[in-house]
């Protein structure tokens, strides 16, 4: 959706999580069912820190990375600031 302005990850995010990506940028998921459910013929597995990465650059967002003792971390290591409300 491309609500994402600065997409921000802490040095307390999980290093092995993982998410699931398409051709497109934009596509990311959780899992490979809501890709392809989504139309995408084909979801990737990637990890997490690469697949947001990805999808921030790629729909304009910036991306900052945040090291040592952030006192209120977002939870599990990333968040966002939004260009707009849902």
């Amino acid at each position: 959706m491309g609500r994402v302005d600065t997409l921000i990850l802490t040095d307390a995010r999980a290093g092995d999580a993982e998410l699931f990506i398409g051709p497109e940028p934009s596509h990311l998921a959780a899992t490979a069912q809501e890709l392809l459910d989504l139309g995408v013929q084909q979801p990737w597995s990637a990890p997490a820190d690469e697949a947001l990465t990805r999808a921030a650059l790629g729909t304009g967002a910036e991306v900052r990375f945040v090291t040592g003792g952030v006192e209120q971390s977002p939870d599990e290591g990333v968040g966002a600031l939004l260009r707009y409300a849902v």
